[in-house]
């Protein structure tokens, strides 16, 4: 179902940004105010701390969805280090409804604008998305 939402230029350059340049380690973007576009809403320096990932979990809101692209370091079992740019959906339980429904119904034409490949992973608690979680399913994808 498409919610009419446009997805703003400059949305696909911090994308592109992310992607093809690793210029940042994250990048959120959120449905605007006036509900009508995705926009950009903010970029994470890459700091390569040992809890870099956690630490980003944390500053995401409690009762706001976001879209999120990060660029996801990882080592796998071989000793070999991996690089790879995800996509999070992040709706927490305790948003409302209306902003739940606009937000999952905008996410296909999100996905499609930046031409992402991959399968965006689903969150409603960062459970979800810790980092064993991710990792664990970007492993899966490279035996």
């Amino acid at each position: 179902m498409a919610s009419g939402v446009k997805v703003l230029d400059e949305v696909t350059e911090a994308f592109n940004e992310i992607k093809l340049g690793h210029k940042w380690r994250y990048v959120t973007f959120r449905i605007s105010d006036d509900m009508k576009e995705i926009i950009t809403e903010g970029k994470g320096e890459k700091k390569d701390t040992p809890n870099e990932y956690e630490t980003f979990l944390e500053s995401l809101p409690a009762d706001e969805p976001r879209y999120v692209v990060y660029d996801f370091h990882y080592q796998l079992a071989d000793g070999g280090q991996r690089d790879d740019v995800i996509m999070i959906s992040w709706c927490p339980d305790t948003t409302k409804v209306k902003k739940k429904m606009l937000h999952a119904s905008s996410k296909d034409a999100l996905v499609k604008k930046l031409q992402y490949g991959g399968k965006p992973f689903q969150a409603t608690e960062v459970s979800d998305i810790t980092k064993e979680v991710v990792m664990e399913t970007l492993k899966k994808g490279k035996e």
